[in-house]
């Protein structure tokens, strides 16, 4: 294909970004239900809601962010349009008008994934359930991934739904870091998780140590990737473009340059690059 009209592009872009986030959201309720705690040990699944950024709208409806009533919200609901029928249902659309040009394997895949899923009562869903639940649904995902790279021309059309999959994947990784792993400001306080960092790099009159930002951000990004540590430490100094350019500004060179150059320090931490470098080879 020489060229690729400009609606089937825009849905094979949101084809692969729905099922990603199918996928994503799946992951991370069951990570919830498995893994994570609060700082007394009980399950706190309102982050999952901040993730999202669906408070508002589900406490228009809930008075309390139950177990069960999250989990309903975000896997059966089709009153939310963050849920993962919503999202397959969404999915399921692209494809529809992606007929005449996409795989009939992938096609009936989808299809039949999704009834599957649409299918599913309130009661399947429930707490006690939700693993078999999620399994389901990353099975069905990845075998929509593996359908779509075994059966895709590797042309435009492959570009985008690729684009798709990949900015998903990064938007549902900032949101992450940004409502759970670096929430300085939620989970910081006296004797939060991470107060010990704002404290680490802010001197005894208040002022921020360039020398501590330069460090903190270094170590950091040699395990993540710079740009999420670059924006959590930009925050934590204040956030404030202004201040951080005139009166900071060797507070915030100090971020940029640990960000930078300490990224390429261990293999994770250079993980993003070595992405690019196999797409520039593979591409010629």
């Amino acid at each position: 294909m020489s060229r690729l009209l400009a609606r089937w592009a825009e849905c094979l872009f949101w084809l692969a970004r729905y099922m990603e986030r199918a996928e994503n959201l799946a992951r991370l309720l069951e990570v919830q239900q498995t893994f994570a705690r609060d700082s007394r040990g009980a399950q706190d699944w309102g982050v999952v809601l901040a993730i999202n950024a669906d408070s508002a709208r589900f406490h228009a409806a809930h008075a309390e962010a139950s177990p069960a009533a999250v989990i309903r919200f975000y896997t059966v609901d089709r009153s939310n349009p963050t849920s993962i029928f919503s999202d397959l249902f969404a999915a399921r659309e692209n494809a529809r008008a992606l007929r005449p040009m996409i795989p009939t394997e992938l096609w009936m895949q989808l299809n039949t994934f999704y009834n599957r899923v649409a299918s599913l009562s309130p009661a399947a869903v429930s707490e006690e359930r939700l693993a078999r639940v999620c399994a389901l649904i990353k099975e069905g995902c990845e075998t929509h991934a593996g359908i779509a790279a075994g059966t895709f021309f590797r042309d435009e059309a492959w570009c985008f739904y690729q684009l798709g999959a990949a900015i998903e994947t990064a938007d549902q990784t900032t949101r992450l870091l940004d409502a759970k792993l670096f929430s300085f400001e939620v989970r910081g306080g006296e004797a939060g998780a991470f107060a010990a960092v704002p404290r680490a790099v802010t001197g005894a009159d208040g002022a921020p140590l360039p020398w501590a930002y330069f460090w903190f951000s270094g170590v950091l990004s040699s395990f993540l990737d710079n740009a999420p540590t670059y924006l959590v430490f930009f925050n934590t100094a204040g956030g404030d473009p202004q201040v951080l350019m005139a009166p900071l500004a060797s507070t915030l060179a100090a971020i940029s340059a640990g960000s930078v150059f300490m990224g390429a320090n261990t293999y994770i931490g250079n993980a993003p690059n070595f992405m690019v470098k196999a797409i520039a080879e593979e591409r010629g």
